[in-house]
């Protein structure tokens, strides 16, 4: 972690609520470059634990304040016979999937959710030919940029999910038998008050 260019350790807490939680406030302005194609703005915040930053971001308008609540579930099921989970997911031999291997190859943590994510990514990777910034890269692509390539990774991921596409991956993905899940809730409120902007200046 880092504050201002110098390493701090890591933030802790053991604390639920907003009180125990991290407060951050951020001032994001708008890109007035008049070659920007930027439509909204905002910012994107990205929850997760795992080496692999695949986790879909949360959206934050500017203008306004935003409470997340995390939700942190833990499963743990049995291996085969009684299901199809993968119990062995630190093994590149655990599953004989490319997707699988590739995760495991570049020493990544492996959940089915992140499989999915980086099918995603293959495929837009094969249709536009650049990566898509929010997910890890899997080649020496480039990234996806601008308007058109905005375009194509939608229309892709559109495609992708009107296919229902993770029923047809489910042998490339397995679900691991130990498993975690972040849920969110999200509340927002309009951010500054007038008050508080007074307050600020002076």
């Amino acid at each position: 972690m880092y504050e201002n260019k110098t390493k701090r350790s890591l933030k802790t807490t053991s604390q639920t609520g907003n009180a125990g939680g991290l407060l951050l406030e951020l001032f994001a302005r708008p890109n007035e470059s008049p070659n920007s194609l930027s439509k909204i703005s905002g910012i994107n915040v990205l929850i997760y634990n795992n080496t692999l930053k695949n986790e879909m971001p949360i959206y934050i308008p500017t203008g306004t304040s935003a409470v997340i609540n995390l939700e942190k579930s833990v499963a743990n099921q049995l291996p085969s016979p009684y299901s199809s989970c993968v119990e062995n997911i630190d093994s590149i031999d655990g599953h004989d999937s490319y997707l699988f291997k590739f995760l495991i190859s570049e020493n990544h943590t492996y959940s089915q959710e992140v499989c999915y994510l980086m099918h995603i990514q293959s495929e837009i990777i094969k249709k536009c030919v650049c990566y898509y910034v929010v997910f890890h890269n899997m080649n020496d692509s480039r990234p996806c940029t601008d308007e058109k390539d905005n375009i194509c990774v939608f229309e892709v991921i559109q495609s992708l999910v009107e296919q229902g596409y993770r029923k047809k991956i489910e042998n490339l993905c397995p679900k691991e038998c130990l498993s975690i899940k972040h849920n969110y809730q999200i509340f927002y409120s309009k951010f500054p008050t007038e008050n508080y902007v007074i307050f600020s200046l002076e």
